[in-house]
């Protein structure tokens, strides 16, 4: 039988996924994205009435490969980065700015940001089922014959398993 609270019967591999998670979300949120860094400020000082092109074309490998110019941080940053403007800073192969985590996701945490996602995706997979299982396991135990009085029955038995 399923025991009526979860965390009374951890098992080690419940354990590992909230460690997991938890690891996952800390090294996610205090791990560089990948910020460049901006021009020092004798750079910024000489460049202040200097106004450079908005492109840079340069050849890499036989490629030609078009840099942009960031105003705020003056600097041609690489392909695939751009200016978070909520952290104000060029980043590296940026793909969003995540709020529940509070930083940007980039080239140097996108994998632990994936992570995270599937681990968070397999807890509450987890707590999922394990609530279906238990709102099933107290339907059949309740002694109501009419469908509509056993749900509500089921609902007040265990109100937070229901609406989890």
């Amino acid at each position: 039988p399923i025991p009526c609270v979860p965390w009374q019967s951890q098992t080690s591999g419940q354990y590992q996924r909230r460690v997991h998670g938890i690891s996952t979300l800390l090294k996610t949120a205090f791990m560089d994205p990948g910020i460049i860094p901006r021009s020092n400020s004798t750079m910024s000082e000489a460049r202040k009435f200097y106004i450079p092109p908005r492109y840079q074309d340069i050849c890499m490998d036989g490629r030609t490969v078009r840099l942009k110019f960031c105003k705020t941080c003056k600097i041609f940053r690489p392909p695939r980065s751009f200016h978070c403007p909520i952290c104000d800073n060029c980043v590296e192969r940026f793909d969003h700015h995540c709020p529940w985590i509070g930083t940007c996701i980039g080239l140097r945490n996108y994998g632990w940001f994936s992570g995270f996602i599937w681990t968070t995706t397999a807890v509450c997979s987890y707590v999922l089922s394990y609530s279906f299982m238990l709102l099933l396991r107290i339907g059949r135990e309740s002694t109501e014959e009419n469908l509509g009085k056993k749900i509500s029955s089921v609902i007040r038995n265990e109100p937070i398993a229901a609406f989890w």
